[in-house]
């Protein structure tokens, strides 16, 4: 049971991109850097990876405090076992467990 709304939010969202990019195809008439972009993100889809986007997600720009629930929400989720986390220095990915696509 999932109780926290930010979490839903985070979750829905990953997930609607999941589902977008694993049903993608490969448009014509596309320059080779977008296809390659489509590629890249189709693979991480299958692998349950998508782009951290809580700008998109929301359809605005975040305030500060707005980033960091958003961070410490990702923070519960990995430790929860929801998520994982993916980037160096800061979060540009994450990966929901349990859903990649066997090959």
């Amino acid at each position: 049971m999932i109780p926290n709304t930010l979490r839903k939010l985070i979750l829905r969202s990953a997930v609607g991109q999941l589902a977008y990019w694993r049903a993608q195809s490969f448009p014509f008439g596309v320059s080779r850097a977008e296809r390659g972009r489509i590629q890249v993100a189709r693979a991480d889809a299958k692998a349950g990876i998508v782009a951290y986007e809580p700008q998109k997600w929301l359809g605005r720009a975040l305030s500060d405090a707005e980033r960091k629930r958003f961070s410490r929400e990702l923070v519960a989720m990995q430790a929860d076992g929801l998520i994982q986390r993916i980037g160096q220095n800061r979060t540009s990915h994450i990966r929901i467990i349990g859903l990649e696509v066997e090959k």
